[in-house]
């Protein structure tokens, strides 16, 4: 299968994060219309979750973690761009909220997209660890 066959897979990610980045960083000083949150992190919810478990079904089929071998690069700069749009928002409702006059972010949201994406991203990092192998104490 050809890589450009696939690459409607980062877009998906792309366009999430753009919602993000949207609703967490443009919006408040804006007023902006926000882009939906239930569909919003639902959506980065099955990306991250399929995505994770594709990962983590496919690691030990060429030995390595699968984004070092299939040469994923830019295709996962989406999701750091999500964390960072999470973090805005963080800094706008505790940081900046405070002290000008701007719309606070949603916080149910901002600890829903903050659940979602260390949630899945913590499984899927614990699931791609390499297996520990007890030791057994040397007898004497």
């Amino acid at each position: 299968m050809k890589k450009s066959q696939r690459r409607w897979i980062p877009a998906i990610g792309y366009a999430l994060a753009i919602g993000f980045v949207n609703n967490l960083i443009v919006a408040p000083f804006t007023g902006q219309s926000l882009v939906d949150w239930n569909p919003l992190i639902t959506a980065l919810g099955i990306l991250l979750a399929i995505s994770g478990a594709r990962d983590y079904l496919t690691k030990n089929k060429v030995g390595e973690i699968p984004k070092i071998v299939s040469d994923k690069g830019w295709k996962r700069k989406w999701i750091p761009l999500t964390g960072w749009a999470i973090f805005g928002g963080f800094v706008v409702n505790c940081v900046l909220a405070p002290y000008i006059n701007l719309t606070p972010n949603d916080w149910p949201q901002l600890n829903s997209a903050l659940t979602v994406m260390l949630g899945i991203s913590g499984a899927r990092d614990i699931g791609l660890m390499p297996q520990q192998i007890p030791v057994q104490p040397a007898e004497s």
